[in-house]
This record gives structure tokens, sequence and C-alpha cells, in this order.
């Protein structure tokens, strides 16, 4: 009966342990987050267009590098857009804080502030205003 309890006690810490280390690691919100889709009207007043990772964009093949963005565990972030390859490319850096309620993500950089929802590691939000790209975002 000893050798049980003692193998019964083993198996809870290992347990707890897990479920610790499981909460501390991936499953937290910081990290990098890179595009999985975007979609987007291509004309005002059309269906919007979904586009994945690995379909031609603007003559390029879209990739998860598209945009990323980084959560920091100290509630900032940095946002990279990079677009296109050689002399046609652009790209560009924001940094600003986020929060998040609930699912509600809000990211705030030079006093203007976008949501979005974050929800099982994937991000989704609109990139501005109407006929805006929505991007979504795995991490």
């Amino acid at each position: 009966m000893k050798k049980f309890i003692a193998a019964l006690c083993a198996a809870l810490v290992a347990a707890v342990i897990s479920v610790t280390l499981a909460a501390c690691g991936g499953g937290g919100v910081a990290g990098t987050y890179k595009l999985a889709s975007m979609s987007m009207a291509l004309s005002p007043g059309e269906d919007p267009v979904v586009l994945e990772v690995g379909d031609e964009y603007m003559g390029e093949i879209l990739s998860e590098d598209f945009y990323t963005l980084e959560l920091k565990d100290d509630n900032t972030f940095t946002m990279h857009i990079n677009v296109g390859s050689g002399e046609t490319s652009f790209s560009h850096e924001q940094d600003g804080t986020w929060e998040l309620d609930g699912n509600k993500l809000s990211l705030t950089a030079e006093g203007e502030t976008v949501e979005g929802t974050l929800e099982d590691g994937t991000i989704t939000m609109t990139m501005g205003g109407e006929g805006a790209p929505t991007i979504v975002m795995k991490k």
C-alpha cells in the first residue's frame, strides 16, 4: 500500500509540474505571431479575397514574414511589415503597447489603437478602416 501511495503522489506531483510548465510556456500570450492569411476587397464593393501564405500578392509570394507581431511580457509589442524583395521592397517596424481583455486584443502605437481578437494562439484584426485588410496571425 505504501508503494501505491508513493506512486500516486509522484504522479500527482508530475501532473502539477506539467500543468505549471505548460501555463508558463507556449500557452501564454507573449510570443511571436506570423501571418497565416489576410483578406481584403481588391475593389470597393467587391467581396474580400482571402490570401494564404504561399499565394502570390503584388507579384510576390506571400510569406509568413509579411506581417510579424511580437507581443512581449511587459505589454509592449513590435510589429514588422515586409513587402516585396529587391528594389520594390518595403519594410516598416512599429512599436507600441498591448492589452488583453478576455479575448479582445488592443494594440496602441502613436496614439492609434487597433483592436482584434486572440483565441487559441491566433490573432485576427483589421488593419485600418473600411476596405483595409483583415490579418490572421498564428503563434
